[in-house]
């Protein structure tokens, strides 16, 4: 993959992940426990995956866009 593509998926990869984090306060402001809980460990998956099989395999291929704060 080029590195303007890179940028691209590495900058929409982790807006997902900050839209999926809002997702997980959201329900936990307005969800039981129980509901919350599980809400929270689906999504925790997907944030997960995001990260192992897209966001790594891309760093390990352009480490130098790897964000400051990860490095």
């Amino acid at each position: 993959m080029d590195k303007a593509t890179a940028l691209r998926v590495r900058d929409t990869a982790q807006e997902a992940l900050g839209q999926l984090d809002l997702s997980i306060h959201a329900v936990q402001a307005t969800s039981a426990q129980p509901e919350f809980e599980e809400f929270r460990t689906v999504v925790g998956k997907i944030m997960g995956e995001i990260v192992v099989d897209v966001l790594q395999p891309l760093y390990a291929e352009h480490p130098d866009i790897v964000p400051p704060e990860l490095k």
